[in-house]
């Protein structure tokens, strides 16, 4: 729960300098509907943190040397996804990332 604990506090309290050591300098995020290099999605996420956006029921699924997985609640509109996120790690950092949204339902 170490590297979960980690992303889910600096996610909600700051400060984004600590999210660099975190993000492996060969980082992919693979999104369904296009890829980021590192520095776009630390872009991203600078602007989420200082939205002062917070994950919703953040659930911890699997965590170990090679990799992190973890879910969140996001509500887009009317609509209601579980997000889960795969975070391949590398050098005990993360190295590969990618998403999925999963509609639920009522």
């Amino acid at each position: 729960m170490k590297k979960f604990n980690f992303v889910i506090d600096v996610m909600h309290n700051g400060p984004m300098e600590r999210m660099e050591d975190w993000v492996h300098e060969d980082f992919l995020f693979f999104k369904e509907y296009g890829m980021q290099d590192r520095d776009e999605w630390m872009d991203e996420i600078q602007l989420l943190v200082e939205s002062e956006w917070k994950f919703n029921d953040p659930k911890l699924l699997v965590e170990n040397e090679d990799v992190l997985v973890f879910s969140h609640i996001v509500n887009d509109g009317n609509l209601k996804y579980r997000v889960t996120a795969v975070n391949f790690l590398k050098d005990g950092q993360t190295w590969r990332l990618s998403t999925h949204r999963t509609l639920i339902e009522g």
